[in-house]
């Protein structure tokens, strides 16, 4: 039995590489970012580094939880009813939005 899973990195041309190798070299840099804008951030919502680092945590979970169901909320509500559910959404934090603001 000598079946490999998957093919060795050298199997697989660079132009099919490449975009994982960018992936990759993006998300420190996508990381400086958010760490360069979080003082001015902080600053105007008046968020201490401990608030401010616990709802940019909380962000990335809902994120990265509704990426990875994504597909399964398509599937079961229907492509249609899945964007009417999510611009609904979006209309509702930015009414939020905008009855804070003076």
């Amino acid at each position: 039995m000598n079946a490999t899973l998957h093919p060795s990195p050298q199997a697989i041309p660079l132009l099919q590489r490449l975009p994982l190798y960018l992936l990759i070299a993006c998300l420190p840099f996508t990381d400086f970012v958010q760490n360069g804008l979080a003082a001015p951030v902080m600053g105007d919502i008046g968020a201490s580094p401990e608030e401010y680092s616990g709802v940019a945590t909380l962000y990335a979970v809902v994120a990265i939880a509704m990426l990875s169901k994504h597909r399964w909320l398509v599937e079961r509500l229907g492509w249609l009813a899945h964007a009417g559910v999510a611009n609904a959404g979006g209309a509702g934090v930015n009414a939020g939005r905008s009855a804070l603001l003076p």
